[in-house]
Formats: structure tokens, C-alpha cells, sequence
């Protein structure tokens, strides 16, 4: 027995039983901590950017990326015959429906923070030392009979307290239980169902000893270890499970489920089933005014790009009209057009694909007066789980979203991370290339290519685990638009604008961005915006540079849809590859049964002009293969289906030569040829004529 094994100190799981079979019960209890990547941390303040490592810049920065908080998870099983309501929870015995507090500041959208309570200093000294609690949240509420619920208590930083106490308050009584603080718990990193509830996927990982399978696994209380199909292997510290459900789960309902370690060590969530499809969506709508065709042309050019969702902030009379009337309503289903609400019931709409909860909190966090400096993000976060738990009353079938900005950043989506059901971000990054050619010509070199993209798109993905994430990418030609003061002068009498006009994104660099965030563990993409405005002009533009990127995204919609079946099931791994030098390899176990393979030439760059990629020639890649996926078949997923692609086996190894990469290119490996013929069958059915109609389908050149 190692070391990890006789570590019973370390248990993050607690069982207790029950004293009063109709009484509630803990059933788990978990200390979820942040994830830091210092490697990222030159993008979370500016003054890093080109700053040297040995600086009190770059180390200001370092500091925040790995500054974290985590949260507390308690799991409540009601064993009592009625539904449990639970009145209060307390942490370190203070009321934390007392503790975090509103303000009136605001009519809406009100803040809340320990600050505006009436908490008494030794109070509020309790409570830092608890790790200074930011949002909490029971879900669902009320737990039903013989069901489980999910008490989750953000925290802003690590607790000082060994095994902070969290109580909870029902009809007259309490349940009480202390949660252990780890250092570097093991996680759940991601849990999903397939499009028909009746398989759930499960990934989990364990820092002290990767590639071990667990010794036990319950779903809502019960034992389902000998039921899980394990795939593991000491060379991938990421552990693959695939368990049938019968009967399926409802749609919407509340799910928990504890892993345990042979040392005993643990990890537990709480998720809700949801039949994933991946979301491929546009953000605002076409210009013009209330005329029903033009919103017609535009869901036809939609679906002829295979984007399947329309984002909210449409911002387009003709668009909203049309989506209100049942006649345009049915025209957006034939065309496979979903709808992401800002409210739920909107435009007479019952089944959306998501409800929007909030855009940009972190954003709104900045303007709140009375917070110390360093403790304002996440006070508009019990405002948005108070509007959550409204919305799930009305519409508890349907997945929540949440988009997170670039505020007090990499905290901002640590804070938020598990609040929604799915996560969102928008990490621009065509507006930070343009800051660094016009304001900051010394952090060109870190924005010269899309990392940017890539950093948020990892951060996001940790922050929310298990749970999925949405990424939003940027899509328009900015046009500076001078003060009011300034119109009646000719342009060329102007100064230079401070952050003047700016190009559309480049297919090539849009490309990357994209496979830059579903290799990092994306459920979805879209693009801000369509709309022909100002000062963005969107994808709805004029001119041959919006028509190319509106192919492209047409395009990659082509390929993504097309891997969506796999891309939905997935989770980011590292396995043991071999490349040659400015190639990037990514990869995404997808059940038990595939691995998708993303193969980036990082030798590009991006300025004012455009994109120049520096092709890499005779490319080959030498990767392990997992034990469940020998022998397996490779293929290539591109604008024209699946493709062969040369290889060799070494042993455990697969090498697949690639020949020329300019381009992102998409390997799947697959033990069942089955894996193939499904997903070019769907290929075939839903996007082969939009590919053909979209022109070359042998996708951008390579």
C-alpha cells in the first residue's frame, strides 16, 4: 500500500448515518478547490503582458492566478416522506442568510456582501477565516422525498479553518456536519448524459494517483460501482466511465454522485440531466425594419451556415416579430433553429434550448460602491441564484447560462464557475490585438496568436467542471467612431483614433480560435455579433472579408456539428504524445470508446493585417494509445466527412502522419468502426449540402 493509501487523514467524503430513518441526512460532503494555471497568468493583468518574469509585474500577476478560493459542497439525502425546506444554512455557526447581505443601492439586479451586514467584527473575522463566503445555494428547493440536495457555499479564498462546520435549519431543527480542506482534492471533471438520458458519462481524476480507478461510485445514494464501465490507464490521469440508466432521468432533475478512491479519498457533484446537442449559435440579428422576409433571409442564411441557435440580444424588430408568430416559429424548427431566452416564456417560446440568466455579473460587480478593493467580485452573485431558483420554478426542464466577462479576471470565473448550468465566456480577442497595435505596442508579442483564447477557454472549463461550458467568439470589424465634437472635420484632418478601426477576424485566425476552445473542453460556441452596427460591425456586414468569415464559421459549423456526438460526451486528457516542434497536440477521451485528437501548427501570427501561417511540412505525431482503444482505426473530420489518414503501430503507440499542417486538423481514434460510419452517416444526412452549397469542402487550404 503507497503512501496516498494509508493518508485516512485526507477523507473528503464524509458518510453519517441516519439516527432517524424518517429524518434527514448528510449523505456527502466535498471541498472543492480552484484550479490554478500560472502559465496563463501574463493574460489577467495588462501590466504582465510584456513584463519580465523577475518583475513585481509579472509576479503581481502570478499571484492572482494562483490566489484561489474553492467551495463547500454539503449533500442532504430526505428520508422523510414529506418535501424539506430548509430555512437557513450557517457557516462557523453565523447565518448566512443573515451574513450575505442586499443593498438597497440598486432597485434591481441588487448586490449582496458580507460588508452590507450587520455582522459583528468578530463575526466577520469568523468568516474570513472560513474563507470569506461569497453566494450560497440549495438545490433543488424544496428537496423532495427520498431525494438529494446540494448545498454549495462560495468561498473567496482557501479556509484557514481545517474543517469549517456548515449547519442547515428545517422546521424546528438542524443537521450539522464539517467539511475537510484539502490540498489538491480530486475532482470530477466532467459529468454528462447522452441525448437520450439513458447513459450518463463519467470523468474523474485524482492529483495523487492519476489513471486509478475508483474503489466505489453512488448516484443519488445508491452503489452503482459494479454497474460503471471503467476505462483506465497509469498513462492518463483522467479515468472514463460509462454507466446505462434504466429507467432514464427526467429532464431538469437533480442528480448527486460521490467517487471514492481505494485510499479513500473522494469527490462529489451535483448536476442536473440535460440532453446535450452541441450548440453552434449567433449572436443579435439582421438590420432593417418589422419586415417578415428579411428575418426569413436571415434564419435561411443561419441554418446555411449549420448555426443551430439563436443567442439572445437580437436587437433586430423584423427578427423578434417573426420569432414571436407561430408561422415563423415553425419555420425556425423545419430549419433546426433553437433559441437561447433572456426570460423564460419569451416570444410565447416553451421549449428553448437554454434560459440566459445574466450577461457579464462580473462586469456589474465593478460598479457597486461600499466594497473593499480585492473583494468585489461576486456581489451580484446571490442576486443571480435567487433569479436562478425563480426561473427553475418556471421552467425546471430547461439549462441555465451565464456569461462571465473579463473583470477582476481569473477570479471572475472561479466565483461564478458553478453557479449555472452551463458556463459562458467571451474571451474577445480581435479587441486585445487591436488595444496592443494601437495603445500597448509591447504586448504585441503575447497577443500576436490566439492564446488568449485558449487561457479562458481552459480557466472556464476547470471553474465550471463538472459541469459544461459555452465559449463566445468575437466576429466583427470594429469602426472607430469620433466624438460628437469631432464630425463636422474631414477624417484626414483627424488625429489617429487611440483605438481606431480595426479589421474583421480572418477565417484562418477564427479557425483557431475555435479549436483552440473545444480542444480546451467547450460544449458550444458562438459568435458575437451578426448585426451591421456600429461600432462593431458584425457577420451581417458588407464586403468580401465578412462574406469569407461567414463561410468559414459555415464551415467549421460543417465539422463540429459533425463531431458534436463525441464533442458532447468528451473531456479534455493529457496523453503522451510525441510531435515535432511548433505542433500542439490536444485531446478529448470521448467515452470509452473514442479519442478526438486536435493537431494546432503554432507557428502563425496575427497583426493589423491579417494572418500568416508558416506552414509545417511532413508532420507526423507519435501518440499513446489507451489500453480500451487497441487496435483502433484513425480518420480525419473535415468540412468534406471523415477521411482516412496514413498510420502505424508501435506497440502502444499510434504514429499518424499528417503531411502538411497549416491549419487545426481533427483526428478521432476509434477501437469499433462503427464510431466512423455513425458519424459520417450524420455527416451525410444533416451537413454534407450545406458543405457542398458552402464550396470546398476540403475546408481552408493545408
Amino acid at each position: 500500500m503507497n503512501s496516498h493509501a494509508v493518508a485516512v487523514a485526507l477523507v473528503s467524503v464524509c458518510f453519517i448515518a441516519s439516527h432517524a430513518a424518517a429524518a434527514p441526512a448528510v449523505e456527502a460532503t466535498y471541498y472543492r478547490s480552484d484550479e490554478p494555471f500560472p502559465e496563463f497568468a501574463r493574460f489577467w493583468s495588462d501590466e504582465a503582458a510584456a513584463a519580465a518574469e523577475d518583475s513585481a509585474e509579472f509576479s503581481n500577476a502570478l499571484r492572482r492566478a494562483t490566489n484561489l478560493g474553492g467551495s463547500l459542497h454539503l449533500f442532504v439525502r430526505n428520508d422523510g416522506p414529506a418535501a424539506l425546506r430548509i430555512d437557513d444554512v450557517l457557516l462557523q455557526d453565523i447565518s448566512l442568510r443573515r451574513a450575505i447581505a442586499f443593498s438597497d443601492q440598486r432597485k434591481e439586479r441588487k448586490p449582496a456582501h458580507i460588508v452590507f451586514s450587520d455582522l459583528d467584527e468578530a463575526q466577520k473575522a469568523a468568516l474570513a477565516a472560513a474563507g470569506d463566503p461569497i453566494w450560497w445555494r440549495i438545490d433543488p428547493t424544496p428537496i423532495p422525498p427520498a431525494g438529494l440536495g446540494e448545498i454549495t457555499i462560495r468561498l473567496r479564498t482557501r479556509p484557514r479553518i481545517p474543517a469549517p462546520s456548515v449547519e442547515i435549519r428545517f422546521g424546528g431543527t438542524s443537521l450539522r456536519a464539517e467539511i475537510r480542506v484539502l490540498d489538491g482534492p480530486p475532482r470530477i471533471e466532467f459529468l454528462g448524459f447522452a441525448p437520450d438520458l439513458r447513459t450518463m458519462y463519467l470523468y474523474i481524476r485524482h492529483p495523487k494517483a492519476p489513471g486509478v480507478p475508483p474503489a466505489r461510485v453512488t448516484m443519488d445514494g445508491r452503489d452503482v460501482t459494479s454497474a460503471f464501465r471503467f476505462a483506465a490507464d497509469p498513462k492518463v490521469a483522467v479515468v472514463a466511465g460509462v454507466l446505462g440508466l434504466d429507467p432514464a432521468p427526467r429532464p431538469g432533475s437533480f442528480h448527486a454522485v460521490t467517487v471514492t478512491w481505494p485510499d479513500q479519498t473522494a469527490a462529489a457533484c451535483g448536476v442536473r440531466a440535460w440532453a446535450p446537442s452541441f450548440g453552434y449559435g449567433v449572436w443579435g440579428g439582421p438590420g432593417g425594419g418589422d419586415d417578415p422576409q428579411i428575418a426569413r433571409r436571415y434564419v435561411t442564411e443561419l441554418a446555411a451556415l449549420n448555426v443551430n441557435l439563436q443567442m439572445p440580444q437580437v436587437g433586430s424588430p423584423a427578427a423578434s416579430s417573426f420569432y414571436k408568430a407561430p408561422a415563423g416559429q415553425e419555420f425556425c424548427r423545419r430549419l433546426g433553429l433553437g433559441f437561447v431566452l433572456s426570460d423564460p416564456g419569451k416570444w410565447g417560446i416553451r421549449d428553448p434550448y437554454a434560459l440566459f440568466l445574466h450577461d457579464e455579473p462580473d462586469a456589474g460587480d465593478a460598479h457597486i460602491v461600499g466594497l473593499p478593493p480585492g473583494r468585489e467580485v461576486g456581489s451580484l452573485a446571490q442576486w443571480a441564484v435567487d433569479r436562478s431558483a425563480r426561473w427553475r420554478q418556471e421552467a425546471p426542464d430547461r439549462p441555465q447560462m451565464l456569461n462571465v466577462d473579463l473583470t477582476y479576471k481569473p477570479q471572475n470565473w472561479y466565483v461564478y464557475g458553478q453557479l449555472p448550468d452551463i458556463l459562458l465566456a467571451d474571451p474577445y480577442y480581435q479587441p486585445r490585438l487591436r488595444t496592443a497595435f494601437y495603445q500597448a505596442p509591447e504586448r504585441m508579442a503575447l497577443y500576436s496568436r490566439a492564446t488568449f483564447v485558449r487561457a479562458i477557454s481552459t480557466v472556464v472549463r476547470s471553474a465550471a467542471a463538472p459541469k459544461p461550458t459555452h465559449i463566445i467568439l468575437y466576429a466583427n470589424r470594429y469602426i472607430h467612431q469620433p466624438p460628437r465634437s469631432d464630425s463636422r472635420r474631414n477624417r484626414s484632418e483627424r488625429k489617429p483614433a487611440r483605438d481606431g478601426d480595426f479589421r474583421y477576424p480572418t477565417p484562418q485566425e477564427k479557425r483557431i480560435e475555435a479549436y483552440y476552445a473545444v480542444a480546451a473542453g467547450a460544449k458550444g460556441l458562438s459568435y458575437w455579433w451578426y448585426t451591421p452596427g456600429k461600432p462593431a460591425h458584425g457577420l451581417g456586414g458588407q464586403g468580401d472579408d465578412a462574406a469569407a468569415l461567414r463561410r468559414e464559421i459555415g464551415l467549421m459549423g460543417v465539422e463540429l456539428r459533425t463531431l458534436g456526438p463525441l464533442i458532447e460526451r468528451s473531456c479534455p486528457a493529457e496523453v503522451p504524445c510525441g510531435s515535432p516542434r511548433d505542433a500542439m497536440v490536444r485531446c478529448l477521451l470521448a467515452g470509452t470508446d473514442a479519442m478526438i485528437v486536435f493537431v494546432f501548427n503554432e507557428q502563425y501570427r496575427n497583426d493589423h493585417v491579417g494572418t500568416t501561417i508558416t506552414p509545417l511540412e511532413d508532420v507526423a505525431i507519435d501518440l499513446h494509445v489507451p489500453p480500451w482503444l487497441r487496435p483502433c482505426k484513425a480518420f480525419e473530420v473535415g468540412a468534406g466527412g471523415t477521411t482516412d489518414v496514413r498510420t502505424r503501430t508501435n506497440e502502444d503507440r499510434l504514429v499518424i502522419h499528417l503531411g502538411r499542417l497549416d491549419l487545426p486538423r481533427t483526428i478521432v481514434l476509434a477501437a469499433d468502426a462503427r464510431v466512423r460510419a455513425q458519424l459520417q452517416s450524420l455527416y451525410t444526412e444533416r451537413v454534407a449540402a450545406s458543405a457542398a452549397a458552402l464550396g470546398n469542402v476540403a475546408g481552408p487550404s493545408r
